[in-house]
């Protein structure tokens, strides 16, 4: 097992209160500053804050596009009803995109980075995204109605056998995982 150890500390204002990490690119971390509303990205190359950014009360983290694209969705975790997009390049806020219901806590991201799905946890709805090869995009594609507190998301993983499990299909998938987006077996 290798020894892991203390390299740097980042020091953020006392109400910010630091919470969910995730990482980018191999350069980005996102932190969620949810007591002060905003993401923290950090240059891991410099191992230091590159900005802070804005994105809606009690910002619980960011989740960055599986197939390496620039981006990522941040969730605002209290009684905000959007969803922030972040420009992972230039470190900025893209836009805000509108939920379903209030609470935006979690965003899984499909395989092949087509999809995402993002959960309204003070609502019933979870929200569905597209990225957009051709523009550079995350777009809104709808909300859909789940039941009230929808808490997180997971991604349904690709079956060996199809792309995506379907009502008709389902049957027939093998009981392993695929090797790709494409559905392909492994050997």
């Amino acid at each position: 097992m290798q020894k892991q150890e203390i390299v740097k500390k980042l020091a953020f204002e006392a109400k910010a209160s630091p919470g969910n990490i995730n990482f980018a690119l191999d350069k980005v971390a996102m932190i969620g500053l949810g007591g002060a509303g905003k993401l923290a990205l950090v240059d891991l190359q410099k191992m230091e804050v590159a900005t802070i950014v804005t994105t809606g009360k009690s910002t619980n983290t960011a989740y960055a596009h599986p197939g390496g694209e620039p981006v990522a969705i941040a969730t605002n975790d209290g009684t905000d009803d959007w969803y922030s997009v972040i420009d992972l390049t230039n470190m900025k806020l893209i836009e805000n995109i509108q939920a379903g219901g209030k609470g935006t806590h979690n965003v899984q991201w499909s395989a092949d980075g087509r999809f995402a799905v993002g959960s309204d946890r003070l609502g019933d709805t979870v929200t569905l995204f597209r990225w957009n090869p051709t523009t550079k995009k995350v777009e809104k594609i709808d909300n859909v109605k789940v039941g009230f507190g929808t808490n997180g998301v997971q991604w349904t993983p690709y079956f060996c056998g199809v792309p995506f499990l379907t009502t008709d299909n389902v049957k027939s998938v093998k009981n392993a995982p695929a090797a790709n987006a494409k559905g392909d077996c492994a050997n």
